[in-house]
């Protein structure tokens, strides 16, 4: 049966060739008939142009196409896609708007996109970044030192001239609520009415789930992808493993899984470097300082746990570095990584080594015997480290 399908393809493309050849008479004429039909109108053969991906700018002929004007806290756009016809577009919210025109940012003009199946304007904005002042000596800096961790997300630490001013944690109930007044003391008595936390996500449990919903179909993929192979040893007729509904369907969700766990990340990742800029700009912070964790080390799932052992990403540390140094280089504060080197062991007090269990640190020296959170000791140490190791800026 093979060998007559292909015969007869063979069959069939010789035979096309000789029909041409022979009515080629007939045929020359009849296409140069349609080429010329296409040449004259060209337009009537082609589609309606569509926007798939970003433009290129609009209005660079001069507001002829594209402008926008600003009035009595409006903004109204006007955009022309034919000659002398302008639709008049304004704002429903135009808050965040004049909230960048007063940080000195400049709107530039916008370009068209399409998502999900709607027609979007995106307006971009630009700002001058100043320049940034003379460094202070280390006695005179305030700097803010910041320890990243899993179970808490960030812990905070204010010191001048090796003086703790005020310390904070960041963690999953700081994420509610404007970035700017998360660090504010609350009242008791109107707590509930200033911070919703009945949208409170927990991101950890969220985060764990997903990550053995990822692994379950993961296993199930190489369930099948092991199964077929071993079918196909005797019968080489069946369908290739790739080809099958089942691995399909755990692949697509597998996917899926992971593009959740993604957008949970970026979401920590911009809500956390956010808050640790705006509370560095409320206490007029001169420089903001991070443990270098690009090489920190992968620990098993047996002595930490399923949580840490999964979550405890390389990149996830080193992006909140990144956005963090890039929102504080705008507002003019410097940005440094210092190396950790028993940042979590050596006692914030009086420099020995002691012992950490947890988020517990004991020293063990007879004089001192320090109790405090391992984070907060931790995040403490880095500002008598800067004074000894060498400071990498960002």
């Amino acid at each position: 049966e093979d060998f007559v399908d292909f015969f007869s393809q063979i069959a069939m493309h010789h035979l096309t060739r000789l029909i041409i050849e022979k009515n080629r008479d007939v045929f020359l004429p009849e296409i140069r008939k349609v080429l010329l039909e296409i040449k004259n109108n060209t337009m009537n053969f082609l589609k309606q142009p569509t926007f798939k991906k970003s433009s290129i700018p609009l209005g660079i002929d001069d507001n002829q196409v594209y402008s926008i004007a600003e009035s009595n806290n409006e903004v109204e756009i006007k955009i022309s896609l034919y000659p002398n016809e302008w639709q008049i577009f304004r704002l429903k919210k135009p808050k965040r708007y004049f909230e960048l025109r007063k940080r000195n940012y400049s709107s530039h003009r916008g370009f068209f996109s399409v998502k999900g199946g709607k027609f979007q304007l995106a307006i971009p904005f630009k700002k001058r970044l100043p320049d940034l002042t003379e460094e202070k000596s280390l006695e005179k800096q305030k700097m803010l030192n910041i320890d990243l961790g899993l179970k808490t997300l960030a812990t905070l630490s204010i010191i001048r001239n090796e003086v703790e001013l005020e310390r904070i944690f960041l963690d999953q109930k700081q994420i509610i609520g404007p970035k700017d007044k998360w660090f504010l003391p609350v009242d008791k008595k109107n707590q509930l009415e200033t911070c919703d936390f009945s949208k409170l996500i927990n991101f950890k449990w969220r985060l764990i789930k997903l990550q053995r919903k990822a692994f379950d179909f993961q296993s199930k993929m190489n369930r099948i992808r092991y199964e077929n192979k071993q079918k196909r040893k005797t019968n080489h007729k069946l369908p290739h493993y790739n080809k099958t509904k089942a691995y399909w369907y755990a692949r697509r969700h597998y996917k899926n899984t992971w593009l959740k766990i993604q957008r949970i990340h970026t979401e920590l990742i911009n809500q956390v470097s956010a808050r640790i800029v705006e509370y560095a700009i409320f206490h007029q912070i001169d420089s903001i300082r991070f443990e270098d964790l690009r090489w920190s080390q992968h620990s098993r799932r047996d002595s930490i746990g399923y949580f840490l052992s999964d979550w405890q990403i390389h990149w996830f540390f080193s992006r909140i570095i990144e956005a963090t140094s890039i929102i504080a280089r705008r507002n003019n504060i410097r940005t440094y990584i210092v190396d950790p080197k028993n940042s979590s062991k050596a006692c914030s007090k009086c420099g020995k080594i002691g012992r950490r269990v947890g988020k517990n640190f004991n020293c063990v020296t007879e004089w001192c015997k320090l109790r405090i959170d391992s984070d907060l000791n931790s995040a403490r140490n880095l500002g008598s480290l800067s004074r000894k190791t060498h400071l990498i800026r960002l």
